[in-house]
C-alpha cells in the first residue's frame, strides 16, 4: 500500500468513526430537548477538533 494509500484510509477510518460516535451519541430517544442540545453542543466541538486536525494533517503531509 502506498503512503496516499495509507494516509486515505486512515481519514476514512477517522470518518467512520466519527460516524459511529455520532449514531451513538444521538440515538433515537425521548430525552428532554436540553439534554439533546448539550449533547450536540459537546459532539459539535470534538467534530471541530478532529477537522481542524484532519486540515492541519493534510497540510503538514501536502496531501492533495
Amino acid at each position: 500500500m502506498s503512503t496516499q494509500q495509507s494516509k486515505t484510509a486512515r481519514i476514512k477510518r477517522k470518518l467512520i468513526q466519527q460516524k459511529a460516535a455520532w449514531l451513538q451519541a444521538f440515538p433515537l430517544t425521548n430525552a428532554p430537548i436540553s439534554t439533546v442540545i448539550g449533547k450536540v453542543e459537546l459532539y459539535l466541538s470534538g467534530y471541530k477538533e478532529g477537522i481542524a486536525d484532519a486540515i492541519e494533517a493534510v497540510e503538514r503531509e501536502g496531501i492533495t
